[in-house]
């Protein structure tokens, strides 16, 4: 859930989004790729850089269970 807050209005890197956990690049690649084949992030490539932002229209039926951003 904490990927998905974090890409909620800003569109952020993978590499931002790495640096905001301490866990591996893999790691974060993996959430990345179940988040996008789930259908709740959308990928651009920006040259070498992929870019990552939360599909609104598809958190509409999420939202509910995540919470607010206070209860990350």
């Amino acid at each position: 859930g904490e990927i998905l807050w974090l890409v909620w209005d800003p569109e952020r890197s993978a590499g931002e989004i790495a640096a905001s956990f301490d866990l591996t690049a893999g790691t974060i690649s993996s959430h990345l790729s179940a988040l996008r084949d789930a259908g709740l992030l959308v990928m651009r490539r920006e040259g070498t850089l992929r870019r990552y932002r939360a599909d609104r229209s598809a958190m509409e039926a999420v939202l509910p269970l995540l919470g607010s951003s206070d209860d990350k």
